[in-house]
């Protein structure tokens, strides 16, 4: 029987809570900017991390979520130029982190700071096809909403979705933070390193995962 059939209204919330926190909780190239703008002490501009994924994460859950088919069949059938596309671009941003001048200062309240990476975050994460992809799965599995037949109860799931990933990074941003007296102040100038490697890493392998669509013989 239709999984959506057997559920509730007021479960659609829940729902969608449920697959924000499974799209965002994968550690990827945003979870390197949360954990070291936390570890840095710059709290706010962390949650603005969280933010900007978790406006692309509901964008993917509603695409997956609420079956707009064209767009979603978009994404499906350029896989291969989205990837590499997509791969470029966190590689560049990470090379671009990993030569960046180091800031040290605990300075939270920086408005245009946390605004660019805010945009940043959502850059990374909705030039990744992946992350639509696993909203694909997540919804085949958990059901989805028909808009047209129910926009109160597609409303609710998006909105869900949107909690649910935010929830997950303010936990997570929450959780490194209170670890930071663990580590040395001065161990703290090579997270800009580390972050840099750790995106262009991801990135390197999703240009990896491009190429390896193309010689499957996808198109771009």
């Amino acid at each position: 029987m239709d999984s959506i059939a057997l559920a509730a209204p007021d479960t659609m919330l829940f729902r969608g809570m449920l697959a924000g926190l499974l799209m965002a909780a994968p550690v990827g190239a945003v979870g390197a900017m949360c954990i070291r703008r936390a570890l840095s002490g710059h709290l706010f501009r962390t949650l603005t991390v969280g933010f900007g994924s978790a406006v692309a994460d509901t964008i993917f859950g509603a695409l997956a979520g609420l079956g707009i088919g064209f767009i979603g069949s978009f994404i499906v059938a350029h896989e291969a130029g989205l990837t590499l596309f997509g791969g470029l671009i966190v590689t560049l941003a990470g090379v671009l982190t990993f030569r960046a001048p180091v800031d040290t200062s605990t300075a939270e309240e920086d408005a245009e700071a946390a605004i660019r990476d805010g945009v940043r975050a959502f850059v990374l994460s909705i030039v990744n096809p992946a992350t639509f992809l696993g909203a694909i799965g997540i919804f085949a599995l958990l059901g989805g909403a028909d808009v047209t037949v129910a926009p109160a109860k597609a409303a609710s799931l998006v909105h869900g979705v949107f909690v649910g990933s935010m929830l997950w990074w303010i936990t997570l941003s929450v959780g490194i933070r209170l670890m930071r007296e663990r580590f040395a102040s001065k161990a703290l100038p090579e997270l800009n390193h580390i972050e840099g490697v750790v995106i262009t890493l991801f990135g390197l392998g999703a240009i990896g995962f491009g190429l390896w669509f193309l010689s499957q013989g996808k198109p771009l």
